[in-house]
């Protein structure tokens, strides 16, 4: 089903969060499953110490944390279409430890579907997405999981901002523009600067960023940000990789910025809206100096050629709003889109296939 998203709101209707103190499930007998989940690619050099890390994290967490039904741990990681050895050495971690999940995906379908069908096919009370080659610091996540429970707070997420500023002017100019075109793009609440997905994330905030996705063509933190009702922010300096490299290099990371600015919920109405008004200012400065001109004797346009051009300039700058207030009926009727759906070739859970 699609999302209940309300005519001309944008905004999906979701029962308040109701906050108890360090809870999750009702019962407080029973255990609070706190998952950690990331999308692999060419990540055989970090996995294991990936779940090292989130397991050292969470039992420091939860031995700082006592309570009568216990906190539960488990991870799901996804292969997404590695060309190394991450699918063995990720089902080699679930056969040490059964509380680990695999996805191994049959292709690479990028790092959004990957994670999102993570999602899909994990079930827990608490969500931890990180990164899986290290440079989402797992440490971070028990300050992070103790912001979440604070008995009392009504929050539903804690979004982790990278604070690291990129090196050179040049970047510096580009992570600010990136950031400013985000928020031009949208009209509802954008993801924050910084945010990359890397958060503490109730159930509840999981399910509705996975259906906003589905059916939306926001982006997968973009969709985070707009079904986290109730979120806190935390900064941090995103750690140095151990081993390998990005898969993505430098026109991978223009594609996704790209991507993301472009699938905005507003971009195409306020672009061509801001097209159409400075079509018509131009028309009508212009205007108004061949005006002068011809007032005065000096202009050298042959006969009916100023004339043109404002037609050309007014039309195309009416043209552009008219297009714009399409764009933004459009947007009001919030089209369901289709996302391509993962396929996995191999699952393992609980120690069997």
């Amino acid at each position: 089903m699609g999302p209940n998203l309300p005519q001309g709101k944008g905004k999906r209707a979701r029962k308040p969060v109701v906050s108890s103190n360090m809870q999750a499930p009702a019962d407080t007998a029973a255990p609070i499953n706190i998952a950690f989940v990331a999308s692999c690619l060419n990540e055989a050099g970090n996995v294991a110490e990936l779940h090292r890390r989130c397991l050292e994290t969470f039992e420091a967490f939860a031995a700082a944390h006592p309570r009568q039904g216990g906190w539960a741990f488990q991870m799901t990681l996804a292969d997404n279409g590695s060309t190394d050895d991450t699918a063995k050495a990720l089902m080699d971690l679930a056969v040490r430890d059964p509380r680990v999940q695999v996805l191994v995906n049959s292709r690479n379908y990028g790092p959004e579907p990957s994670v999102v069908n993570v999602f899909e096919n994990t079930q827990a009370d608490l969500y931890v997405l990180l990164a899986s080659d290290l440079q989402d610091p797992p440490e971070l996540v028990k300050p992070m999981l103790e912001r979440l429970l604070t008995p009392g707070s009504k929050t539903d997420a804690v979004l982790a901002c990278k604070r690291s500023l990129p090196k050179g002017p040049l970047l510096h100019f580009g992570r600010a523009l990136y950031y400013q075109l985000l928020a031009f793009g949208t009209r509802s609440q954008r993801a924050p600067n910084g945010f990359h997905g890397f958060g503490v994330f109730r159930a509840e905030v999981v399910r509705d960023t996975v259906d906003l996705w589905k059916h939306t063509a926001m982006s997968l933190r973009q969709a985070m940000a707009r079904s986290s009702h109730a979120a806190e922010q935390i900064p941090y300096q995103s750690s140095t990789r151990q081993t390998g490299h990005s898969s993505y290099g430098l026109m991978g990371y223009v594609q996704e910025a790209m991507g993301a600015v472009f699938s905005g919920d507003a971009i195409t109405t306020r672009l061509t809206m801001r097209l159409g008004v400075g079509a018509l200012l131009i028309a009508v400065l212009l205007g108004l100096a061949v005006t002068v001109n011809v007032l005065r004797g000096t202009s050298g346009y042959a006969a009916g050629t100023p004339t043109l051009m404002l037609l050309v300039l007014a039309s195309l700058g009416i043209q552009s709003l008219l297009l714009s207030m399409l764009s933004f009926q459009i947007e009001n009727l919030n089209l369901p889109m289709r996302r391509p759906a993962v396929r996995c070739v191999n699952r393992h859970h609980n120690g069997a296939n």
